[in-house]
């Protein structure tokens, strides 16, 4: 287990160095944004970037996912880059062909969206980023599958300076709030390909008929999941644009923002613990791992999402203003999202291990179908409330539904009664954090850490997080720092 600990760490350190520095570029400049913007431009961009990067979902998840599922049938270098270039044609063919329509269509689409033509203009500059995301993906995911660690290094560093680059000239000097929302991500990923392309070639080579019909099959049974993911992210914005005023669906968008800093920290996880999980599926001891994996998701998540939940006011000081704080009682909700997605990962990669890609979609569809009724039926009537309950609700459905496929094969010994009980001393611990009154903002900042400190001794208490193990991963931190310093 302390091998696979220490493979783990050196994997998120590699794929957190580009995976992070995006989002975090974005965080350092919201708070210039929010001052430029008005909570109804905010909205107004928010829509625009949630619609778009919803509708590139279609290739970004499908044509990745195929390749990670197919990546490892063949250890032939050979193959692995067949299989490599072929999914990078798909991926470029797809993300053209969507690009396209969005520019052409936006007269059309943009009033869907956000009940105001004027921001066509906006649509069709977003329109090129479903390529670049599409392309972009590609490279980073043939990267991880492939282990190729130290690429997300250089990766990360070609992020930070385009990020840094575009939203200066376009917020800072030109004050464009929010065309530099959905130009910047432009930008940024336009540069990872360029690198990509320098230093990541020769993991590509000439795409295969076979190949293509292996990866275009994998990717229709995994369309449905890409359509279920894209309603599951966009559709409450849709919904609440019928109900709400943009400034609404701006305190909406800030609220996700904040909460999806919390699927920023996992996103290095899950694509370290991906391609690890799924290179250890011929392992004998498979199932073990893949438990203790899953309980080190869902840990992390549940202690960043209590984080959130309890500073969701002070990250709004810090990052917005005023304006924007009528925001903070949704982001602790919306944390949920990613908890629930931690929950799933491992019982999505076991799926994915055993070719059951057909299952992964119609579990989605069934999210999707929950999401779309919960959307009609809560945001008339509760408004964000009821987007947020939806959202959370939704992302639940698929996970259950696997869980209880997973249960029924008997095919992962998934330990959901500890995750359950977790969830619910998390829920009961940002409550307490609810009941702190207004104070001196250090003594609040204060107190409630020594809330968030009751978290890991409930999780040690029930097992989220076993005794031997904090053992190892003591003894793992003492010989890195013993390492450095002995340098």
């Amino acid at each position: 287990m302390r091998i696979l600990l220490k493979r783990l760490f050196k994997m998120i350190i590699g794929y957190g160095a580009v995976q992070w520095a995006g989002p975090f570029i974005s965080l350092l400049f919201t708070k210039i944004i929010t001052q430029i913007a008005s909570p109804a431009d905010y909205g107004s961009a928010g829509l625009i970037y949630a619609f778009v990067t919803g509708v590139a979902a279609f290739a970004l998840y499908t044509v990745p996912s195929a390749l990670t599922a197919h990546y490892n049938d063949n250890d032939d270098p050979t193959w692995k880059r067949r299989m490599a270039g072929s999914a990078l044609l798909c991926g470029v063919v797809f993300g053209f062909i969507v690009g396209a329509i969005l520019f052409l269509f936006a007269p059309q689409i943009t009033p869907l969206i956000t009940r105001d033509a004027t921001d066509t203009s906006l649509l069709q500059l977003s329109s090129p980023l479903v390529l670049m995301l599409v392309c972009s993906a590609m490279f980073v995911s043939t990267s991880q599958v492939a282990m190729r660690v130290r690429w997300g290094m250089l990766f990360s560093l070609t992020a930070i300076a385009a990020s840094i680059l575009s939203n200066v000239v376009l917020i800072v000097v030109f004050h464009l709030a929010a065309i530099g929302i959905v130009v910047a991500p432009i930008v940024s990923s336009t540069a990872i390909c360029l690198m990509a392309l320098l230093v990541a070639r020769p993991l590509f080579g000439r795409p295969t008929r076979a190949s293509l019909v292996l990866l275009l099959r994998s990717s229709i049974w995994l369309l449905p999941t890409a359509i279920s993911l894209w309603i599951l992210n966009s559709s409450d914005r849709l919904f609440l644009a019928q109900v709400v005023d943009k400034a609404s669906i701006g305190h909406y968008e800030i609220a996700v923002k904040i909460a999806s800093l919390l699927g920023v920290l996992m996103s290095p996880l899950y694509s370290a613990i991906t391609p690890l999980a799924l290179s250890l599926q011929h392992d004998p001891l498979v199932k073990d791992r893949y438990v203790a994996l899953a309980r080190y998701l869902v840990g992390t998540a549940l202690a960043a999402s209590l984080l959130l939940g309890l500073f969701s006011t002070e990250i709004l000081l810090v990052l917005t203003r005023a304006e924007y704080l009528p925001a903070a009682p949704y982001v602790g909700l919306l944390t949920y999202v990613h908890v629930i997605t931690a929950i799933g990962g491992m019982l999505t990669v076991n799926q994915m291990a055993n070719k059951r890609l057909m299952q992964l979609g119609l579990i989605m569809v069934a999210g999707a179908v929950t999401n779309l009724i919960l959307n009609a039926i809560l945001i008339p009537w509760q408004g964000v409330w009821g987007a947020a309950s939806a959202t959370v609700i939704g992302m639940a459905v698929p996970v259950l539904l696997n869980y209880l496929e997973s249960r029924r094969r008997r095919a992962l010994p998934y330990p959901m009664r500890i995750f359950m009980l977790a969830i619910f001393a998390q829920i009961i611990i940002l409550w307490i954090g609810s009941w702190v009154p207004s104070m001196y903002f250090p003594a609040r900042i204060g107190i409630k850490l020594l809330i968030f400190l009751m978290l890991p001794v409930a999780f040690i208490g029930l097992g989220l997080i076993s005794r031997m193990e904090l053992q190892q991963g003591k003894l793992f931190i003492e010989s890195r720092f013993k390492t450095a310093f002995s340098r």
